[in-house]
């Protein structure tokens, strides 16, 4: 049994292999059978038009999958991003999963192009950092760890003693 948000799916055995009936789970978008022409006809010519910018992110950016892209707009680590989430969206609403994404061919070194026109509140935005340490002990040496998140940073650094001091001066 494996819960998820769409609801539980039961798994049963049959040999080797571990089968669930997945029918009820496939959505509309999922059978749709249109073609890209088709789509990009469903919006008007200035929204194809930054969904394509987005497209040129996502292959700048390694295609990402979806919410990663998302997230990558919404970070405020990238500077200048001349996109933003619904134009992803609609990139991947239009077009699809990009291939190389799916096949693994996921590096390319041409440069972002866009508009020079950004959104300040991207820049503007706070991301909330924080650092978690710890001292541990190894073959009798007194080491400090410390995490820094949201980055996932990890830094290892010797000390001397467990005085304030000591322990100011390392982090």
């Amino acid at each position: 049994m494996v819960h998820s948000r769409l609801g539980d799916i039961e798994f049963y055995q049959r040999g080797d292999l571990y089968l669930a009936d997945f029918r009820p789970y496939v959505t509309d978008r999922a059978l749709n059978g249109m073609t890209t022409q088709e789509r990009d006809a469903l919006f008007d010519k200035a929204t194809v038009k930054r969904a394509q910018e987005a497209g040129v992110f996502v292959r700048n950016a390694g295609y990402p999958s979806e919410q990663v892209a998302i997230n990558l707009v919404r970070s405020g680590n990238i500077n200048n991003v001349p996109i933003d989430v619904q134009d992803v969206k609609n990139f991947f609403e239009i077009y699809g999963t990009p291939v190389a994404a799916i096949r693994g061919k996921t590096t390319e070194d041409k440069n972002i192009t866009g508009r020079d026109n950004y959104d300040s509140g991207l820049r503007e935005q706070i991301t909330v950092q924080e650092q978690i340490s710890d001292v541990m002990y190894m073959a009798g040496i007194k080491f400090l760890v410390s995490m820094m998140c949201p980055l996932q940073v990890v830094v290892v650094v010797p000390i001397t003693a467990l005085r304030r001091e000591a322990l100011g001066k390392v982090v």
